[in-house]
């Protein structure tokens, strides 16, 4: 998979361009293990700076990215890792990359050379492609998820670079009075790269609002940001924040820091808590169609016998009895009169049982009726009875005829029902002390820490959406009369 690119760009000085990409790259990799590479391309050089990495005493730099090209020697970098006196011990294509003391967080770093890049234009047809050359002949970016550019804050070649190299481009916005007339330029400059460099899939993926003060200046600003850029705008404005400033002047992200700090906390507090609701979830759907799966097909197998009238007693009640009573209920019988599964907090996979049983009950129920219905209606087409007329044993019949077709049904519920399992979750993990998303919720709640509630509402938003997608593109594989529509 290739790394994404983005450039972090705005044709303006002091707009924390530079602080942006430090702080992105090091929430990546902190929080979500994914391998960064950030290249700066500002000649002022503040990033290595910011990142803790000394740049001044460096023989090679962002530079060469750019000299590579032209000078068409490799062998005359001395960089300062693999066996410089042999070229050939070298991959073919070696980048100056500095590793920070940030696990999975490598940078390029740039100093004042990086001014002199136009000088060495000549007489080549194409020099506002070289960054872009040079990366796409590295082998070392197989290695990142994402390369993040720190570019310029003027216009000319070596931003030229940075826009045909990334594909992304978040536009890190200070909420002050000349800040639109600096976007509307930007804009007009990537719709000119997009024209005449044939780069179509440059665009403008988020503008960010940065250091927001609560003056009318800066609200009207941000209201005419939303309506310049409706979906591009970040729903959340970053203020001015004085222990960022006392992060990079120690060379230490916020993350490290001040890990406590609310711009770092939500952050990593939901990051520490969604795996757990995440385990419990998918042992709500086990358990959900572990159930429902048997006792829907025998109860269609078997229309009108008792068996049926079993699965839809099931079904009622099911859906009859809430979480916050059975929880409590299955506490006392499994974990204190019998004493067979422990019922306190998070562990092994008998910790998930009773959780699981209290969350996925309701959803079986559920999904055992929508499993009935759907496969006595397709048991009873034309196709199924030419099936059995052919002599196919019912096994082969139901399993890859008739329950293939009866899935759209089963999967649009499935879908849905991820947002009741969510809310559901908030209440079975307070029952059963699970340290999920639904309790750290709660505890925002309570605590009224209003950052935190907004954090876990857009996750929970965001993964219903998720689910929603997934189950959608599972149309096709189910139906290929779908994917061929």
């Amino acid at each position: 998979m290739l790394a994404r690119r983005v450039a972090v760009i705005n044709e303006k000085g002091g707009s924390t361009k530079t602080t942006l990409v430090s702080t992105i790259g090091s929430y990546l990799a902190l929080h979500r293990g994914r391998r960064i590479l950030a290249i700066d391309m500002d000649p002022q050089g503040q990033l290595g700076k910011v990142l803790g990495v000394e740049t001044r005493s460096r023989l090679h730099s962002a530079i060469d990215l750019l000299l590579d090209s032209v000078l068409g020697d490799a062998s005359a970098l001395d960089y300062s890792y693999g066996n410089a006196g042999d070229p050939a011990s070298r991959p073919a294509s070696t980048l100056p990359i500095v590793t920070t003391r940030i696990p999975h967080f490598d940078v390029i770093t740039a100093n004042k050379s990086l001014g002199l890049f136009p000088i060495f234009d000549g007489d080549e047809a194409d020099p506002t492609g070289r960054l872009s050359r040079a990366l796409d002949s590295a082998p070392e970016l197989e290695t990142y998820d994402f390369i993040l550019f720190d570019a310029p804050p003027s216009f000319g070649p070596l931003t030229l670079n940075v826009l045909r190299a990334a594909t992304e481009i978040v536009v890190p916005v200070p909420l002050t009075y000349l800040a639109l007339d600096g976007c509307a330029e930007l804009v007009r400059t990537i719709a000119m790269v997009r024209e005449r460099y044939d780069h179509p899939n440059l665009h403008i993926a988020m503008i960010v609002p940065t250091l927001y003060r609560r003056t009318k200046l800066a609200n009207e600003i941000l209201e005419r940001l939303k309506q310049r850029f409706p979906k591009e705008i970040a729903h959340s404005v970053i203020g001015y924040h004085v222990k960022i400033d006392e992060a990079q002047s120690r060379g230490l992200s916020i993350f490290e820091y001040a890990p406590k700090d609310r711009a770092a906390s939500v952050m990593a507090e939901i990051a520490e808590r969604l795996p757990a609701t995440l385990e419990l979830m998918l042992g709500a759907m086990a358990v959900a169609f572990a159930i429902a799966l048997p006792l829907g097909v025998l109860a269609a197998l078997y229309h009108g016998r008792w068996i049926d009238y079993l699965a839809s007693g099931f079904a009622l009640l099911g859906v009859a009895i809430p979480n916050f009573w059975l929880g409590p209920l299955l506490i006392l019988l499994f974990a204190i009169q019998l004493d067979w599964l422990p019922v306190n907090e998070r562990g092994g996979l008998e910790h998930l049982v009773l959780p699981a049983i209290t969350l996925g009950t309701a959803l079986a129920a559920l999904l055992s009726r929508m499993i009935h219905t759907s496969l006595v209606e397709v048991l009873g087409e034309d196709y199924i009875r030419t099936a059995r007329a052919k002599g196919l044993p019912e096994r082969i019949v139901v399993a890859s005829h008739a329950m293939r077709n009866a899935a759209i049904p089963v999967i649009t519920v499935t879908g849905l029902q991820i947002g009741a399992l969510l809310s559901g979750a908030i209440i079975t993990e307070s029952i059963f002390d699970w340290p999920g998303l639904g309790s750290l919720l709660l505890e925002a709640i309570y605590g009224r820490n209003y950052a935190l509630v907004q954090g876990c509402v857009l996750v929970i938003a965001v993964s219903y959406i998720a689910v929603n997608l997934l189950a959608d593109l599972l149309y096709g594989w189910v139906d290929p009369r779908i994917r061929q529509a």
